[in-house]
């Protein structure tokens, strides 16, 4: 069983955010799935409502700052105070800056950056006025580097990073805690439709596995599969001049 009572889990209609919401339910939580895509969220709401448990989705756009509050405030009426929120949104499309898309950047950085500040707004006040809580961003290893073709979404990841960092050493004072949950490619919709290398690509099941385990154990930091972690810290002390090359190769020929 769990330690916590109430989740709420944004981009919870697919992959990474819909395992995890299951795997909660499944250990007693009660959980709000936070997303665009009500029919997906309805699906994953009724197989735990079958198997007993408790969930709620609430159609909810991360970029929209009333909304996001809006819909935590709405989880509170109706599950009680959240002790676990889980920030999975995010958006990833390939793009360099020789074929530079404004709108795409803007929106990536929006759903991945702003998104999870909305979500901390909106259930960290509760959380220190209890002295209770746990925040969980999911982040990426493409945020310790550049690659050419992930110019917006590195970049995003990479900010997010730094923003729960930050919110981590000022709230542990008052019991609350944050994860930052940095996984490389698992197989989902986002990747699949990605034009990129993906080594040591991860089938969701065993990567949620580690993901909720990292969860269980409030990890401050977490990075996996320990061979992409190993390459990627080693990547991250290389200097530019042997960096950029290899992110060149990387590339995936736009």
């Amino acid at each position: 069983m769990s330690n916590y009572e109430t989740a709420v889990i944004t981009g919870a209609s697919s992959g990474i955010g819909e395992a995890l919401a299951l795997r909660l339910a499944r250990d007693g939580v009660k959980v709000a799935l936070l997303a665009r895509r009500m029919d997906r969220m309805a699906v994953t709401v009724a197989s735990i409502e079958a198997a007993g448990g408790r969930a709620l989705a609430i159609v909810c756009d991360v970029t929209d700052r009333k909304q996001v509050a809006d819909a935590f405030l709405r989880v509170e009426r109706e599950f009680g105070a959240v002790d676990l929120m889980i920030a999975n949104a995010g958006i990833a499309q390939v793009m360099s800056a020789d074929r530079l898309d404004l709108d795409v950047a803007e929106r990536t950085y929006k759903i991945n950056v702003f998104g999870t500040l909305y979500a901390i707004g909106a259930v960290l006040p509760s959380m220190l006025l209890r002295k209770r809580g746990h925040i969980v961003g999911i982040s990426s290893m493409a945020s310790v580097r550049a690659y050419p073709g992930l110019m917006a979404y590195s970049a995003s990841k990479s900010a997010l990073n730094r923003e729960l960092e930050a919110v981590r050493n000022r709230v542990r004072k008052w019991g609350v805690s944050v994860s930052t949950i940095c996984p490389g490619y698992i197989r989902t919709e986002m990747t699949e439709n990605a034009n990129l290398p993906q080594p040591m690509r991860m089938e969701l099941e065993p990567a949620v596995d580690k993901i909720y385990r990292a969860i269980m154990k409030k990890k401050k930091y977490y990075v996996f599969p320990f061979a992409m972690a190993w390459l990627t810290a080693f990547m991250a002390w290389l200097p530019n001049f042997l960096f950029d090359p290899l992110a060149e190769r990387y590339d995936p020929n736009l």
